[in-house]
C-alpha cells in the first residue's frame, strides 16, 4: 500500500471511519485485559487491596501503553514521510492550497486513531466513573476532549489534517512522560519519579506551551483574511474562525494545566514529596 497515494473521497471517509471503530475496540479491549490482568480491587485509591492494583494505577498503565504506542507509530513514521510538518515549512499548516496530504491514506489512519482513543476516553470517564479517582481538573478534562473531538472533525472536514497530525507530534511525548511519571510514583521509585517529571516539565514549556504557539498559532496569524481572501475561498472564514477558536482553546486549557504543575513543584521544594496537586483539594474534603 501507498502511504502517498491519495484517496478518492468515499475511499478517504471509509479508511478513516474504519481506522476509527478498529482504533476504538482495541482500545478497549486492551483496557478491559489490563482491568483482569491487574486485579483491580480498590475505588478512588493510589493502592490496591488484597494484592489488587487500584484503578488509577491501571489506567496510568493503559494510558503510557497507548501514548507510547502512539509516539513511536505516529513520530517514526509522519517524521520520516512527511518531514516538512516539523521543519521550516510549517508555516504552511494554514496554507489551504496542499489538499494533497489530506487525501492520502497515512494522515487519516493517524486521525482514525486518535478519534478511537478519545472516545475510548470519555465513555470510560462516563462508565466507569465510580472507579476514578477524584481530580479537581475532571471537568477541563472532558471540555478538553470534546474541544479535540470537534478539532479532529473540523480538520478533517476542512482539509486542515497537516495541523492535526502536528499537534499529535507535540502532545503525545507529555502524555507519555507524564503517564511514566505516574508508574515511577505507584511503583514507589522516588528517585525516578523526580526525574521522569523533571523531563516531563521541561518537555511541558518546551513542546505544549513555546513549539505549539511557534508552529500553529504564531502561523495562523492573519491567514484567514490574507490567505483565504488571496485564493478565493472567503466563504469558508466561518469555519475557520472555528477551527482557530478550538487550537487556541486547547492552548489555553495548557495554561490552566500548568498552574497545576507550578503548584506540584512547589510542594516538591517545600515538603520534600511529589504529589500530583489536582488531587489535594478532593483529600483534605475527606480528612
Amino acid at each position: 500500500m501507498d502511504l502517498r497515494a491519495p484517496l478518492e473521497r468515499e475511499q478517504r471517509t471509509l479508511l478513516f471511519t474504519a481506522t476509527t471503530v478498529i482504533a476504538l475496540l482495541v482500545y478497549s479491549a486492551l483496557f478491559m485485559l489490563l482491568y483482569v490482568l491487574c486485579g483491580v480491587s480498590s475505588r478512588n485509591g493510589n493502592g490496591g487491596d488484597a494484592g489488587g492494583w487500584s484503578f488509577s494505577r491501571m489506567h496510568a498503565l493503559f494510558k503510557l501503553l497507548c501514548y507510547g504506542f502512539s509516539m513511536l507509530y505516529n513520530w517514526i513514521l509522519l517524521w520520516t514521510l512527511y518531514p516538512w510538518i516539523w521543519g521550516a515549512e510549517s508555516e504552511l499548516l494554514w496554507h489551504p492550497s496542499l489538499t494533497s496530504f489530506d487525501s492520502q491514506p497515512l494522515p487519516n489512519v493517524v486521525y482514525g486513531i486518535q478519534l478511537g482513543y478519545y472516545l475510548h476516553d470519555i465513555l470510560c470517564f462516563l462508565f466507569w466513573r465510580n472507579e476514578r479517582q477524584e481530580r479537581r481538573d475532571t471537568g477541563l478534562e472532558l471540555f478538553h476532549h470534546f474541544v479535540v473531538l470537534f478539532l479532529i472533525f473540523s480538520s478533517w472536514s476542512l482539509g486542515q489534517m497537516r495541523i492535526g497530525c502536528l499537534l499529535v507530534l507535540i502532545m503525545d511525548p507529555t502524555d507519555f512522560i507524564m503517564n511514566l511519571t505516574k508508574g515511577l510514583k505507584y511503583a514507589g521509585k522516588e528517585a525516578a519519579t523526580t526525574a521522569a517529571f523533571g523531563l516531563f516539565v521541561t518537555l511541558w514549556v518546551y513542546l505544549r506551551l513555546y513549539t505549539y504557539a511557534l508552529k500553529i498559532l504564531v502561523p495562523s496569524y492573519g491567514t484567514a483574511t490574507a490567505v483565504l481572501d488571496q485564493h478565493g475561498i472567503t466563504w469558508r472564514l466561518r469555519d475557520w474562525y472555528m477551527l482557530y477558536t478550538a487550537v487556541w482553546a486547547i492552548w489555553l486549557m495548557q495554561w490552566i494545566w500548568s498552574g497545576y504543575i507550578v503548584r506540584a513543584l512547589l510542594r516538591r521544594w517545600r515538603h520534600g514529596s511529589l504529589e500530583d496537586t489536582r488531587y489535594q483539594k478532593i483529600k483534605s474534603k475527606r480528612e
